[in-house]
């Protein structure tokens, strides 16, 4: 849902382009929250074989930024974002009651991951916005520097710039 935008200066800029769009459609296949992703089967059944490896990276980042900033990011939130969602647009705040019933299956304690699996504990979800977009970015960055590209701004709801020119 992020606005999104890849400057290229290079004669084949087109087809680097169209690789580099192909490739964030195949990550929102990963992480995307709004359609039927990696991420979206793990938080219907709280439980996913065979996870791509991309999903297992940006959990172990999210491990790192758990620990670093003593259990303030959390992206196991996703139910009491729901909540929250769910009740504002119904018109009213939610409840203490409404909160105390969610906030069991919050923690990022209830997440376990390998490579055979991750799992969550049950009625957990997860939501990765406060990664994914970034690591979208770097990722296509990354992939256009591999082609020989300096001169590059990605834009996926967070920038990455590569060296060689002033944005």
């Amino acid at each position: 849902g992020a606005e999104a935008s890849i400057l290229v200066q290079h004669p084949q800029a087109e087809a680097i382009v169209a690789r580099a769009v192909a490739e964030v459609a195949r990550l929102e296949g990963v992480f995307s929250l709004y359609r039927d992703s990696s991420l979206t089967q793990l938080n219907r059944a709280g439980r996913l074989e065979a996870p791509p490896f991309e999903l297992l990276e940006c959990l172990a980042l999210c491990g790192r930024l758990h620990a670093a900033t003593g259990g303030r990011f959390d992206p196991t939130v996703q139910p009491l974002w729901a909540l929250y969602a769910e009740k504002f647009s119904a018109g009213a705040a939610p409840g203490e009651a409404d909160i105390a019933a969610v906030l069991p299956v919050v923690g990022w304690d209830g997440v376990a991951f390998d490579s055979a699996a991750v799992s969550l504990r049950p009625g957990a979800g997860l939501t990765l916005n406060g990664v994914a977009q970034g690591w979208i970015a770097d990722r296509i960055a990354l992939m256009l520097r591999d082609q020989g590209l300096v001169d590059v701004l990605v834009n996926m709801g967070e920038m990455r710039a590569l060296e060689g020119r002033s944005w």
